[in-house]
């Protein structure tokens, strides 16, 4: 987490205010194409652990290839809509910025999908491996390209980082990458999407909003400027999604087994109380070297 927040901090001094700016406005593209899957995978995820619990193992694999399929389906219809609103860009950079997470767009949602296979799998040994790979990458290819190649290396970078991310959850994440279409069954996972894909909505709109207003009213470069602010809150947030996914994964599994109230004590309110303690203190570190950064 930490080498995460170094990295950030060295591209937006080697970007500057304008390209950084550029970056986190093509950034809100990105956000919006998770928006495409109508929350199914979040769904899938949350079902899986319990199937698996149950032995159900082929009905899981069914279930997570058909959420893939439809995952895959929406987010190339989202690109093709991306695709043409870039012909009203003025900005050249903006609109070459925009082609180019076009790309990381298809990468990502592979990436993406195994990330949350690998969740629901309770695989997370192997998503510690992968953050260490995406650390290395980020330290390895995407500074030196950034440093060489300004904003066109850190986009590169981006696609570079998600192609290989994704390939190693092609390859060793077997579960849910196969073509199945099931209506019947995308219309169920649908209806149980729609609640978390109205929180996902305000969530991402709240979380980009700023962003649209700056560059509309202001300027990229102002986008920038605010972007450097917000880098110091994102350890919390890292910490608490992070948190949540182990917390709710690991529930699911173990209350498939076992309905008690018990269960709910040990693998919620516990760790929940837990961070009640470590947030505040994380939060007193941050007020306290902000002057330093």
């Amino acid at each position: 987490m930490f080498v995460s927040i170094f990295t950030s901090y060295v591209k937006a001094k080697i970007l500057g205010p304008m390209y950084l700016g550029i970056l986190r406005t093509a950034d809100v593209a990105l956000a919006y194409s998770h928006l495409s899957s109508v929350s199914l995978p979040f769904v899938i995820r949350r079902d899986l652990p319990q199937l698996i619990g149950e032995k159900k193992v082929t009905e899981a694999k069914r279930l997570a290839a058909i959420g893939f399929t439809f995952t895959i389906t929406s987010v190339i219809v989202y690109v093709i809509g991306l695709y043409v609103f870039t012909f009203f860009v003025k900005d050249e950079t903006l609109r070459y910025a925009l082609y180019v997470i076009i790309i990381v767009i298809l990468f990502q949602t592979v990436a993406g999908y195994g990330n949350i296979m690998a969740k629901g799998l309770n695989k997370y040994k192997f998503l510690s491996n992968i953050n260490y790979v995406t650390v290395g990458i980020n330290l390895i290819i995407v500074l030196p390209l950034i440093y060489f190649f300004s904003i066109y290396g850190a986009l590169w970078g981006l696609v570079i980082s998600n192609l290989i991310v994704a390939i190693i959850y092609w390859r060793y994440i077997k579960f849910g990458f196969q073509i199945i279409w099931d209506f019947k069954v995308v219309k169920g996972l649908l209806f149980a999407g729609i609640p978390l894909l109205i929180t996902d909505i305000a969530t991402t709109i709240f979380t980009s909003i700023d962003r649209l207003l700056i560059v509309n009213m202001e300027s990229v470069e102002k986008v920038g400027l605010y972007a450097v602010g917000n880098m110091i809150a994102s350890p919390i947030f890292m910490i608490i999604s992070t948190s949540s996914i182990i917390i709710f994964t690991q529930l699911n599994e173990k209350y498939g087994k076992d309905t008690s109230l018990e269960v709910i004590k040990k693998h919620f309110e516990e760790p929940i109380k837990l961070l009640s303690i470590i947030i505040p203190v994380i939060i007193g570190i941050i007020i306290l070297i902000t002057p330093l950064l």
